[in-house]
């Protein structure tokens, strides 16, 4: 078991690290690959999720969702640099609706509700990412950045706290191997981390910003990983995927992501 233990570490820290400097290098090169870069967690993941939620891939449910989570995340993009007016993601809405009545019927209510999960869980909080991260033409590298930075704390510490003293369990009923000791481990190196980032890269915004930012941060990283293991539990799978090892699929590594971004740029926008 122990053998076990440290081969899935060994893999997950390896990929982790790839991923990670993937993100990096996305990041660093410019606004064009790190809208790429979001291009590809929307389609990876969408697919993860859909094939989990669909019947078929020929099913109205998983084509017409891939299709409008990757219109979204590009239309998006367009409006970014004021190519495009908002009116049209409510007409693409519009059509989606109206086809959805045609091709859904008798289980309108249900494939409805996994369509629309699909478009708010994945698709909404990464076309607003790309949508501010290059706002007007003007990208922020460290704006996208620190999101990754402070989930990234709060994953490894939660990890190794919870494998090296967790005890407590956190919700058995949804993530049995989640503990408190991890999740208190993981919100204090996340604030930890975010009061010295204005330091790091030279920012604004005072300790209390910062350390609301950081507490902030690991609330949605928690609830974006419960969240992503009751929608397995209830589906019954392990893994979203198989692309990333020792991981899972890209909604595996990318699920508290997902659930940060929001609170992120609402806090952003508001106080700095």
């Amino acid at each position: 078991m122990k053998t076990f233990q440290k081969h899935n570490l060994n893999k997950r820290s390896l990929t982790g690290f790839l991923y990670a400097l993937i993100v990096l290098l996305a990041v660093f090169s410019g606004k064009w690959a790190f809208l790429i870069l979001l291009l590809l967690f929307d389609l990876l993941a969408s697919l993860e999720y859909y094939r989990i939620v669909a019947d078929s891939k020929k099913s109205f449910l998983f084509v017409a969702g891939l299709l409008v989570n990757i219109l979204l995340l590009i239309l998006s993009t367009l409006m970014t640099f004021e190519l495009l007016s908002g009116k049209v993601l409510i007409l693409i809405f519009a059509i989606e609706a109206a086809l959805s009545l045609l091709f859904f019927r008798d289980k309108w209510f249900s494939e409805i509700s996994f369509l629309l999960t699909g478009h708010f869980w994945i698709a909404a909080p990464l076309s607003l990412l790309a949508y501010y991260s290059a706002r007007q033409g003007v990208y922020s590298q460290y704006f996208v950045l620190i999101p990754f930075l402070l989930i990234w704390a709060y994953d490894v510490f939660a990890y190794l706290t919870g494998i090296l003293i967790g005890r407590r369990k956190m919700a058995p009923a949804i993530s049995p191997l989640k503990t408190m000791e991890g999740l208190a481990g993981g919100i204090t190196a996340t604030i930890i981390l975010a009061i010295f980032i204005p330091k790091l890269f030279t920012l604004s915004g005072n300790i209390l910003f910062w350390t609301g930012t950081g507490l902030m941060v690991a609330i949605g990283a928690t609830a974006g990983d419960l969240f992503e293991s009751g929608f397995k539990r209830y589906f019954g799978v392990k893994d979203s995927g198989t692309l990333l090892p020792g991981h899972g699929g890209v909604l595996d590594r990318i699920d508290s992501f997902l659930f940060v971004i929001p609170f992120y740029i609402t806090v952003n926008q508001l106080f700095l």
